[in-house]
């Protein structure tokens, strides 16, 4: 190895000067395409299951934040394999590009126990170069409300659940099921969304999806 490093040590010193500089430009621009164009963006998903439970009680046999599975095409574009389900998807950001996203909660074996289902949603600086928007059909903000992690609180619309209530094996999140990012370049590396999802049995007294997150969680703004 170290013999052909030297030969190309020498080979470079006796280059032409006029290649020493286009082999460096090529170098360069090879560096800053990579930084403009092949950023990756990681798009992962937690969860949190609270309550007080009672004799073996539980709020859920499994509580679930899940997507499709996000496949590029040969054009950079994406599609979502129906059949796969997968917990995160990792996407290279092309400026401009409309990417199909479809995360959803999915909760089955609900008990009888009434709780409410909130869903965090947690940006940072990349976040500020999509556009998306949150099924307002399906989750309310919670007005006031930030969640343990810094994020916006969203409460499911149809208020609290238990084994009566139907649908909470697909409870979709994004309007749209895409975001799109501006056509500005983009830099860096970041998870640029993270979804946290909660089920919280209200305890006596809390009355309100506001007043049950608030029993659990203290960081609520004025």
């Amino acid at each position: 190895m170290k013999k052909v490093l030297h030969a190309i040590k020498q080979y470079f010193k006796t280059m032409p000067r006029h290649m020493k500089i286009l082999l460096t430009a090529i170098v360069l621009l090879c560096l800053v395409t990579a930084t403009a164009n092949t950023v990756i963006g990681k798009y992962v998903f937690d969860k949190e299951v609270n309550g007080t439970f009672v004799a073996n009680a539980k709020l859920a046999d499994t509580f679930k934040l899940l997507e499709h599975q996000a496949v590029q095409g040969t054009d950079g574009s994406y599609t979502l394999n129906n059949g796969s389900v997968v917990s995160a998807n990792t996407y290279q950001l092309i400026p401009g590009l409309t990417i199909p996203k479809d995360p959803y909660v999915a909760i089955t074996g609900k008990t009888a126990i009434g709780a409410y289902l909130y869903l965090e949603v947690i940006e940072d600086s990349l976040s500020a170069q999509l556009t998306y928007a949150i099924d307002t059909t399906k989750w309310t903000l919670l007005s006031g409300a930030v969640g343990p992690h810094g994020g916006a609180v969203y409460t499911y619309a149809a208020g609290l659940i238990d084994n009566q209530s139907t649908g909470l094996d697909h409870i979709a999140i994004l309007s749209g099921n895409s975001f799109t990012l501006t056509k500005t370049p983009i830099t860096g590396s970041a998870e640029a969304l993270k979804f946290c999802g909660y089920l919280i049995q209200p305890a006596s007294g809390e009355a309100t999806a506001l007043a049950a997150f608030t029993g659990k969680f203290s960081t609520v703004t004025p």
